[in-house]
C-alpha cells in the first residue's frame, strides 16, 4: 500500500502554498544542533496560557535537538499557538527562562542560515499551513512466539516511526501498551511533552510478557478503555489511530469471539491499522494452508479493510514499511515570510 492511502487513513492531510508544505519546512529549516546545553527540560507550558507569565514558549523539537531553532509558540487567546520565526531567523534560547522554558520577549532575534525560507516559499506572506495532528496508540504483541532478537526489531521500530512525529500536545501524542498474557501500557497520550522520554517510554516498553498467551481482546479493550479516554490525553477534536501489531491468532482460542468484539468496538473510536507479524511457531500440528485461513479469519474481523493491513513476511520488512505509517501529524502554523 502505498503511502497516500494511509495519509486518507488517518485524514490527515498537508495544504501546502506553491508546493511549499510544512513538513518540508520542517527537514530544510532549524534542524540542527543548538549549541552548548543551557536549558533544561522546560516545564509544561500548555497547561495555561497567561501572558504576563512568558508571552512566548520554546517549541520542542521531533528530532534529537531538544528545541526547535526556527520556532516558537506565543500565547494568544489563551490557547498556545506554534509559529514560524520570520525567513531567516532563528530563536536564540538565552532569551527563554531555563526552568519554565518561557519569555515575554520576542525570540526570533538570532540571524539562521537554517531557517532560511526554501524559493518556492519566497514572496508569500501572512501564509497558513494546516496539517491535521492524531493521538497515536500503539497496540504490540509480545508474546512467546516472538523471539528475543525480533521483539527488538519491533521496539525499534516503534521508535522509528514514532521519531517521525512531531509530538506534543499542539502536534502528536503517544499511547501504547504491550501485551501477551497480560498486559503493559508503557506510556499514555498525556505522560510526557518531550519527545526525548517519549523514546525512552518506548525503549523501555515491556517484552518478556509471561506466562505465554495471546490476549489480543485484553489488548484492545485496554486501548479502548484506557489509551483513548480524555483522562489519558485523548483529545476529542483530533483523529485518533490505533496500530496494532500481533504474530498470532488469540490464545486461547476460545476467546476469538472477544477479540473480534473488542475490535468492532475500538473502530468505533479510532481507525485500526493492523501490521500482521509472521509466525512460523504456532499450531504446528495443522496445516500452512489451514494456519493461514485461520489467521486471516481473524485478523480480516480485527480489520475488515485489506487496504488498512500489512501482511510482512518477514521481520526485516518492517523497515521497508515504516514511511507508509509515519509523518502523518501536523498543526495549524502561522508562517510571515519576508520577501
Amino acid at each position: 500500500m502505498d503511502i497516500l492511502s494511509y495519509l486518507l487513513l488517518l485524514h490527515v492531510y498537508v495544504v501546502t502554498v506553491q508546493g511549499a508544505g510544512l513538513k518540508n519546512i520542517f527537514e530544510s529549516r532549524g534542524n540542527k544542533k543548538i549549541a552548548g546545553d543551557t536549558l533544561s527540560d522546560p516545564a509544561d507550558p500548555f497547561k495555561a496560557c497567561i501572558p504576563h507569565r512568558g508571552e512566548y514558549g520554546l517549541a520542542l523539537s521531533s528530532g534529537d535537538d531538544p528545541y526547535h531553532k526556527c520556532m516558537y509558540y506565543q500565547c494568544m487567546r489563551g490557547n498556545w499557538i506554534p509559529k514560524m520565526c520570520p525567513d531567516g531567523r532563528g530563536i536564540r534560547e538565552q532569551i527563554f527562562h531555563p526552568k519554565s522554558g518561557l519569555s515575554k520577549q520576542f525570540p526570533c532575534v538570532e540571524t539562521v542560515n537554517a531557517c532560511k525560507a526554501t524559493y518556492s516559499e519566497k514572496g508569500v506572506a501572512d501564509t497558513s499551513t494546516s496539517v491535521c495532528g492524531v493521538d497515536v496508540c500503539w497496540i504490540v504483541d509480545m508474546s512467546c512466539s516472538i523471539s528475543s532478537e525480533d521483539k527488538a526489531r519491533v521496539k525499534k521500530f516503534v521508535s522509528t516511526v514514532t521519531r517521525k512525529f512531531p509530538l506534543g500536545p499542539a502536534f502528536s501524542q503517544i499511547s501504547g501498551s504491550t501485551y501477551g498474557d497480560t498486559t503493559e501500557p508503557f506510556i499514555y497520550l498525556n505522560s510526557y511533552n518531550n519527545p526525548r522520554k517519549v523514546r525512552e517510554a518506548i525503549m523501555n516498553m515491556a517484552t518478556n510478557l509471561k506466562p505465554c498467551a495471546t490476549k489480543t481482546y485484553l489488548a484492545l479493550r485496554e486501548a479502548r478503555e484506557v489509551h483513548l479516554t480524555e483522562e489519558k490525553g485523548r483529545r476529542p477534536d483530533r483523529s485518533a489511530v490505533c496500530i496494532v501489531m500481533t504474530d498470532g491468532m488469540t490464545h486461547p482460542p476460545t476467546m476469538k469471539s472477544e477479540t473480534i468484539a473488542e475490535a468492532d468496538k475500538l473502530r468505533k473510536l479510532c481507525t485500526i491499522l493492523l501490521i500482521i507479524l509472521p509466525n512460523t511457531s504456532e499450531n504446528r500440528g495443522i496445516s500452512i494452508k489451514e494456519k493461514t485461513r485461520l489467521r486471516l479469519e481473524e485478523f480480516a474481523k480485527i480489520q475488515p479493510d485489506p487496504s488498512l493491513r500489512l501482511d510482512l513476511r518477514s521481520f526485516e520488512e518492517l523497515d521497508s514499511v515504516v514511511n507508509e505509517i509515519s509523518k502523518k501529524t501536523c498543526f495549524k502554523v502561522s508562517h510571515n515570510v519576508v520577501s
